[in-house]
């Protein structure tokens, strides 16, 4: 659906979003001996079945489930109990005890209220993103097609993959990590293992785990599931989706789906009938048959009769499948991180408030590899002041990633005599796509993403850039170091004379292919490593840069070998004694940004250091940012564990936060206390001693 955005963004991650196909979902009931539809609001008040009054209390369980925030609370009502006090009986009889059915087989009186609110609001989120239709879609080649690409994906990244290698057991080596037994006794040996069979699967191969992980394995209730699978002449009534009433089946016709090669299926529409079943008790065997039953009036050999006709089919049974979310289901589950160090146990079972589909399991991975990679240790190299070079500063702040939450590590901030900040073993260059996440607000800053601080911020930028460098010529040529997405190039496009000469180069190659998307002339890679010519630009920009180098002096004198004589470079950073420092800089300053931050320089300091590399400082003044003071309030409440809803308060996308901190830091600025540093470096005149 269009609300299934992990899926979504799997699938365009591995270049296949050109082959979704959309289409708008019809839905159809089969009760009292008759087919109806009901995929749109008028179809739904025609309804025979249900009486006026029916079919406003399934409208109010629907909304009322859909706004619906505390899911726990209804892991604690039978699904039964919640669905006849808010519908009625007689919309349970005839809407939702087929339903049930289907999913859950005579096992639906165990299931908790949760179940059918995590259907509900997956149902109602595809309706918001689908502009108030509910929006089907599915990947040419199926899911075939991904895993496909997904695996040579992988492998060209070097993992190595060993299909159809069966595990016999993982335990626990006495040095650390686990020893995994194939069934053709052979061993491998790893640091972490996860482990995503089901539960009761699980148990039996992991024999270090505790008698309550056991106990909370070997408890979970499983479906299985029966899926026929057919070849119709014709489509089902022109529906996607019809629910059967007697016998609690749900049909769907995928029409243009094409799960295999399009000349396998000639016109034929593909169909699936999935019934969710207690395992053990699977019924029917794969091969060719008739499926008439549904469509009793129609005839298979007349052309214009509206019904399947006759199908070709194969039976598919898979178990276990879905873990059924019985009352207390969440209280009652095994913890993803064992008692047995390193080893994880990630399955569906975890779904504890949504529905088991693709992208929720897509969803859960991507938590447990972002939760195991933050677990996993930093590699490091020593921190030193980047003018004075000591290593011995005293501790000044120490912290973690408040903001990205891509580590686990705390890392400490020293203070040198000279007034640097700087990381004390700071993340190796190995990290940097680790520490800089996808959703690094400088690899997509947009209007979409951040509304009106955006707008605001484009308007308020854009000045402040074209003041600071002041009379240029008309051809001028400036390059942006650390350009992210290109922001700040794109203002100068705009805003500027149309003859200035715009480039820039940033080390991440999702901002670059943003920035180039926009029409940027942007590198990807270091400043070392390009090959720009000597003396041939006149402005230089390091915005919000500086602090993120790795060697500062070493880029200066790079950059000072590109300007012209007179050329300049504008440095704009956090500032390493701003009185928001002052208050927050024992842990939960922003502008610590840890572990991403590894130089944050005074004036003072950063005028030394511009000496160091033959740049003369030409102006230095400071400018006003609510950014920091917003950000060292959101790293406090995140580690006091605030709600969430509080945390969001405090964050680049909160106008009415940074609005606040705007005027305490324009105060601030007006006597030259901003929170950012603004300097401007020129190289000398060559005839100039």
């Amino acid at each position: 659906m269009l609300s299934d955005q992990g899926v979504l963004a799997l699938i365009n991650e591995l270049g296949l979003g050109e082959d979704m196909c959309w289409g708008e979902t019809k839905t159809g009931f089969y009760t009292d001996g008759q087919w109806y539809s009901m995929s749109n609001a008028v179809e739904f008040l025609k309804f025979p079945p249900l009486g006026l009054i029916d079919k406003f209390r399934l409208g109010l369980t629907i909304f009322y489930a859909s706004k619906l925030k505390n899911w726990r609370r209804l892991e604690t009502i039978p699904v039964t109990t919640w669905l006849r006090r808010w519908s009625g009986k007689r919309t349970f009889e005839k809407i939702w005890l087929p339903l049930l059915k289907a999913k859950l087989g005579e096992n639906y009186e165990e299931a908790s209220a949760a179940f059918i609110w995590a259907i509900i609001a997956r149902m109602y989120a595809a309706r918001k993103s689908g502009l108030k239709k509910e929006m089907f879609g599915h990947l040419r080649g199926g899911y075939a097609n991904l895993l496909a690409h997904f695996v040579e994906s992988l492998r060209n990244a070097g993992v190595d993959l060993q299909p159809g290698s069966a595990v016999r057991s993982v335990t626990r080596r006495p040095g650390g990590g686990h020893t995994v037994t194939l069934a053709d006794g052979s061993l491998r040996r790893h640091d972490r293992v996860i482990v995503t069979l089901p539960g009761p699967a699980a148990a039996r191969i992991c024999t270090d785990l505790s008698a309550d992980e056991m106990n909370r394995l070997k408890s979970l209730s499983y479906q299985g599931i029966v899926c026929l699978s057919l070849l119709l002449r014709r489509p089902l009534k022109g529906a996607l989706c019809h629910q059967h009433h007697r016998s609690g089946a749900l049909h769907r016709d995928h029409r243009d789906e094409r799960v295999g090669r399009p000349e396998q299926f000639s016109w034929e529409h593909p169909g699936l009938s999935p019934k969710y079943v207690s395992p053990g008790s699977f019924a029917g065997s794969s091969g060719r048959g008739d499926h008439r039953g549904v469509h009793r009036r129609s005839s298979p050999d007349d052309p214009g009769s509206h019904g399947a006709g006759r199908a070709l089919g194969a039976c598919f049974k898979g178990s276990p499948v879905l873990a059924l979310s019985t009352l207390g289901y969440s209280g009652t589950l095994h913890q993803a991180k064992t008692t047995s160090e390193g080893l994880y146990l990630v399955n569906s079972a975890l779904i504890v408030n949504g529905t088991l589909n693709a992208n929720e399991t897509v969803n859960l991975a991507n938590h447990w590899a972002a939760k195991l990679l933050r677990e996993a240790p930093v590699a490091t190299v020593p921190g030193n002041c980047c003018v004075c070079g000591t290593t011995e500063g005293p501790v000044v702040g120490q912290g973690k990633d408040f903001e990205y939450d891509t580590t686990e590590e705390e890392f400490a901030a020293k203070r040198c005599d000279c007034g640097v900040l700087y990381l004390d073993k700071r993340p190796a260059e190995s990290e940097l796509g680790r520490i800089y996440p996808k959703s690094y607000h400088a690899y997509d800053f947009s209007e979409q993403s951040f509304g009106l601080v955006f707008r605001v911020r484009r308007k308020l930028e854009g000045q402040r850039l074209l003041k600071v460098l002041g009379p240029l010529p008309g051809d001028a040529r400036i390059l942006d170091v650390g350009c992210g997405d290109g922001f700040h190039l794109s203002l100068l496009r705009e805003q500027g004379p149309p003859g200035w000469s715009l480039g820039g180069v940033d080390s991440d190659a999702r901002a670059v292919a943003v920035a180039r998307h926009h029409g940027l002339d942007v590198r990807e890679g270091f400043l070392e490593n390009q090959n720009f010519s000597p003396a041939s630009c006149d402005v230089v920009l390091l915005i919000m840069t500086i602090e993120h180098l790795a060697e500062p002096a070493a880029v200066l004198r790079q950059i000072s070998g590109l300007l012209k004589p007179g050329g300049r470079v504008v440095i704009v950073t956090d500032r390493a004694d701003s009185l928001d420092q002052r208050i927050f800089g024992g842990r939960y300053w922003g502008g610590y940004h840890f572990p991403r931050h590894w130089s944050l320089f005074t004036a003072g300091s950063l005028a030394t250091l511009a000496e160091q590399c033959g740049l003369e400082v030409v102006r230095s003044g400071t400018l006003l940012s609510p950014v920091n003071w917003v950000y060292s309030v959101r790293n406090w409440l995140v580690e006091k564990e605030a709600p969430a809803w509080l945390v969001r308060c405090f964050s680049l996308q909160a106008p009415v936060m940074l609005g606040v901190f705007t005027l305490v830091d324009g105060f601030l600025n007006l006597f030259g206390r901003g929170s950012i540093l603004q300097v401007v470096l020129e190289r000398p005149h060559e005839n100039k001693s």
